[in-house]
């Protein structure tokens, strides 16, 4: 029992000994920019037309800050959410839905396949929208930019 009591209290002792041995850096103050998310001529919450959205499709996604300056993708989701439609079971009418395809992508523009996928199916009703993205600075930091969503009419 006095070996049990003992050690309680050496481990005790060991937990809040750990807090007072934290290294302290001298790290300096880094405060982001803002950054901007722009595709093409597309901002965020741009309406735009069928045709003018196909144009953007094969466009690269560009990031930039205030002072003009140009930062990397280092990965972004993109997510294409459809018109579709859905019977219904009791009078066997359409019923107006959608559905979403998304993936996460390290490049930019969107892959031949997804740019040949989007172009044909687009419809008006629908949205083209750029989320988590990530960038990288001229000294490898990671920083997020806004978000990006374009809606068809």
């Amino acid at each position: 029992m006095k070996y049990w009591v003992q050690l309680s209290i050496l481990f005790v002792l060991m937990i809040t000994a750990i807090p007072g041995q934290a290294q302290k850096t001298n790290a300096e103050k880094y405060k982001p920019p803002r950054l901007f998310t722009k595709w093409g001529n597309g901002i965020d919450s741009a309406k735009m037309t069928v045709d003018e959205a196909k144009k953007l499709i094969p466009l690269s996604l560009a990031i930039s800050d205030a002072a003009g300056n140009k930062y990397e993708i280092s990965s972004y989701n993109f997510v294409y959410k459809r018109v579709a439609f859905i019977e219904d079971e009791k009078t066997g009418k359409p019923i107006p839905s959608s559905t979403m395809v998304s993936s996460l992508f390290r490049n930019s523009p969107l892959p031949p396949i997804w740019i040949k996928q989007v172009s044909e199916e687009l419809k008006p009703g629908e949205e083209l929208f750029f989320f988590d993205v990530y960038v990288k600075d001229g000294k490898g930091r990671i920083l997020t930019a806004p978000n990006l969503r374009i809606l068809v009419r």
